[in-house]
């Protein structure tokens, strides 16, 4: 069936910048006054609600930035089916995009080792790293006719949806957790989460998310990740690994079909904003940073850390390399 001018990638007249375009789209989302990754929470959803956006013929799931623009498309929010797939994947498999459905853009990131020889031919010459960043369109499996039904994992398939999941994820980090007080914090100093007994929170689900929360914060202790935590209130710094952990709970939230809805204050929000305006680069920054630590945090299940190792990773057949390069991926590909 020939494809219809809607439902395929655009090929633009020239070359894109795309961080600029992702940070576009992220900054038009924020200035609506809502961080746009956040699903809405449906009390008692914990079993029905996808995991992370995965691609449709992999089954990997999409990681970093692409995880976070996904996330944020009004799909995800509206579908307990998270997958996705590129035009040419649907009709390899005889599935079909509707006529007239759009793509959402995505992107994929790798350094390149470029071989250079010398001039004068003589000698071994060099190796140039150099970034390449692809742009790519996915769509959604509610765009997509002919697809099979998706079928979400059980508790016994995904036990790591557990309501104990997230307090076993805690105890096995090795960070203390100390519960009183009405103020939830990580201290870097004493390496340790304070938040209030779990009475005080809404729902328990409420509960696991804020812990799951301050845990994202100390992924970042030297004796871990080792990220900067030495941005006081107000700062660019601190802004930024607000940012980090906003997406690290989100991230590990939706694995574990817990709320990504924490509260914030409003001023977090607009600190987000002046960073993201300042540097187009730094919204792939926070997702990469944020990736890691949601790894390291869902490593702790044991379950989840055994399905993870026996899914392994590859490159997807969507994205060639170019001849005469060898490539380190650095991001996921559609």
């Amino acid at each position: 069936m020939a494809r219809n001018a809607t439902a395929r990638r655009s090929s633009g007249s020239g070359p894109q910048d795309h961080y600029q375009a992702v940070t576009d789209r992220i900054v038009a989302a924020l200035e609506a006054g809502t961080a746009p990754w956040r699903r809405p929470w449906v009390a008692g959803a914990r079993t029905t609600m996808p995991g992370m956006p995965c691609n449709a013929v992999s089954g990997r799931a999409y990681r970093g930035v692409n995880a976070v623009l996904l996330s944020m498309t009004g799909m995800a929010h509206a579908s307990d089916d998270p997958r996705w797939m590129t035009y040419r994947q649907a009709a390899e498999r005889g599935w079909q995009v509707r006529a007239g459905e759009h793509g959402t853009p995505v992107v994929f990131f790798k350094r390149l080792n470029v071989h250079e020889r010398p001039e004068d031919g003589e000698g071994e010459g060099v190796v140039r790293r150099v970034p390449l960043l692809r742009g790519f369109t996915v769509f959604h499996a509610s765009q997509v006719d002919h697809i099979p039904a998706y079928s979400a994992p059980t508790l016994d398939e995904a036990p790591w949806r557990k309501p104990e999941a997230p307090e076993l994820i805690v105890a096995r980090s090795g960070v203390r957790m100390r519960t009183g007080g009405n103020q939830a914090f990580y201290s870097p100093t004493l390496d340790f989460i304070g938040v209030p007994v779990a009475a005080a929170f809404r729902s328990p689900e409420d509960f696991s998310a804020t812990i799951l929360h301050e845990l994202a914060h100390a992924s970042a202790h030297e004796s871990r990740l080792n990220r900067d935590l030495s941005g006081r209130f107000g700062s660019r710094a601190y802004s930024f690994e607000e940012l980090i952990a906003e997406l690290t709970s989100c991230m590990v939230g939706t694995v574990l079909g817990l709320p990504c809805d924490v509260e914030n204050h409003a001023s977090y929000l607009q600190s987000w904003l002046e960073v993201l305006r300042e540097d187009r680069r730094a919204v792939f920054r926070a997702a990469a940073a944020a990736q890691k630590a949601a790894d390291w945090m869902l490593a702790l299940h044991p379950d989840y850390a055994r399905a993870a190792a026996s899914a392994g990773d590859g490159q997807d057949d969507d994205v060639p390399t170019p001849a005469g390069s060898t490539t380190e991926a650095q991001g996921e590909a559609p």
